[in-house]
């Protein structure tokens, strides 16, 4: 985007009898296909948050705070547009080279079965945010690795689990206070690799061992929404 654009978001809604009404079914399929882009919680709920009436206009900092990856433009006289050289500019070019030295390598992303998710517990603009968050989370879970997305966006994941059991998992800890509460579960479609750090491989299963070691059970029950 460029310093005049102006680009702005508000709930799904239908008109009735003349009236402008919220639709939740609306809101549930916006909020359905940008979980397939790749977008955060945290940036779903953001770009729904206005009623139909008002209009949450994007700005930078809110990107950046949401997980929503955008660059700054600037819009030259010939109509060609140039990214500008700013900090956060810097900051993602200098992620890129982290990115290929030889502290990470790059993998192919595991394909899920059918009945297995990711589950994410966050989201960054850069590779070395998302690392630092991934390597405090791998002391308790072992599985936890860093995926990129088509957006661009760092991804931490703890690992994969089944489907049916994932949500009651995620749930409880949600509750404990041990992962974020905007920590969503994903089929992974829109992740092209995963950055492997030194110190080896682990097995899903050890996840799931270091779960339920730590008390945490899976439980039963089918999920409150269809995972994506």
């Amino acid at each position: 985007m460029s310093r005049d654009s102006l680009i702005g978001f508000h709930a799904a809604f239908k008109v009735d009898n003349g009236s402008i009404v919220e639709t939740g079914l609306g809101n549930a399929v916006v909020g359905a296909y940008l979980t397939t882009l790749g977008l955060p919680l945290s940036a779903v709920i953001y770009i729904s948050k206005a009623s139909p009436n008002e209009i949450t206009w994007l700005n930078l900092e809110d990107a950046k705070q949401v997980g929503i990856d955008v660059a700054l433009l600037d819009l030259g006289a010939t109509g060609s547009s140039i990214t500008e050289k700013t900090p956060d500019n810097e900051r993602i070019e200098a992620g890129k080279e982290h990115h290929d030295t030889a502290k990470n390598s790059l993998d192919q992303v595991p394909e899920l079965q059918a009945s297995e998710r990711w589950l994410v517990v966050a989201s960054r603009g850069y590779l070395e945010e998302a690392i630092s968050i991934a390597q405090k989370y791998k002391k308790q879970f072992p599985e936890t690795r860093v995926v990129k997305s088509e957006n661009g966006q760092y991804g931490v994941t703890l690992g994969r689990f089944d489907a049916k059991e994932a949500p009651a998992l995620m749930k409880r800890l949600i509750e404990e206070k041990r992962i974020p509460p905007d920590s969503y579960l994903s089929a992974g479609k829109r992740f092209l690799t995963r950055i492997s750090q030194r110190g080896g491989v682990h097995r899903a299963a050890d996840l799931r061992k270091s779960c339920c070691d730590n008390g945490l059970s899976q439980g039963q029950g089918k999920p409150d929404a269809d995972a994506v």
